[in-house]
């Protein structure tokens, strides 16, 4: 993982120069030549935002085991959390169920590396329910009162058995338009701060 990480960086650092040259010739290429070049311009611009964000993944996942501590009330965190999903949920036709055993429920971590490590996990369960759905989240106290757990299940389309088995994996992802960073970060960070992502799923039942 270490040795991924430093990989991931070096590749992120190389690339962040180029696609910056790319971009600012394109739009340089747009003004001076208006709607001859618009539509190719502007493919090419999309292509080079989405390279940015896979730039800005690899980043992320070099630097996921750089935690900063802090006092993270649970509740309130991930209703945040929810909140900047609330337009895709509803978008999506997605039922949202939110469950907590105490408003006061709270952990030490890095706040903005967990909001990722969430984020990610999130995006999973609505892609896996483009028709609707229903995204249930729990947190409830476990291991005698001494650890929290965070529960996000979908009744989405699932993961097969065979992929399952290898999550959660750097650079393994069933998507066309991914690296397959997603759950193998969010696993990075939460190991960062003593705690452990779990996986489970059956195929076509979320």
């Amino acid at each position: 993982l270490a040795a991924l990480g430093q990989m991931a960086s070096a590749v992120a650092h190389s690339l962040r120069n180029p696609l910056a040259g790319i971009r600012s010739s394109m739009e340089l290429l747009k003004l001076q030549h208006g709607e001859t070049v618009e539509p190719a311009a502007n493919e090419v611009l999309g292509e080079v935002d989405r390279m940015n964000q896979h730039v800005h993944e690899l980043l992320n996942y070099a630097h996921a085991d750089r935690a900063a501590f802090q006092r993270v009330e649970l509740a309130s965190f991930l209703r945040d959390v929810l909140e900047k999903s609330r337009a895709r949920i509803e978008r999506q036709g997605i039922e949202l169920k939110f469950e907590t055993e105490g408003e006061d429920l709270a952990v030490m971590m890095d706040g903005p590396m967990f909001r990722q490590a969430i984020a990610s996990v999130l995006s999973n369960a609505l892609e896996a329910m483009p028709d609707g759905g229903t995204l249930n989240v729990q947190i409830r106290r476990s291991g005698g009162g001494e650890s929290v757990e965070v529960r996000i299940t979908d009744t989405g389309k699932g993961i097969p058995a065979e992929t399952l088995n290898k999550l959660p994996s750097p650079f393994l992802t069933t998507k066309t338009r991914g690296l397959g960073l997603g759950l193998a970060l969010a696993d990075r960070i939460v190991r960062s701060f003593d705690g452990s992502l779990l996986l489970d799923s059956a195929d076509e039942c979320g």
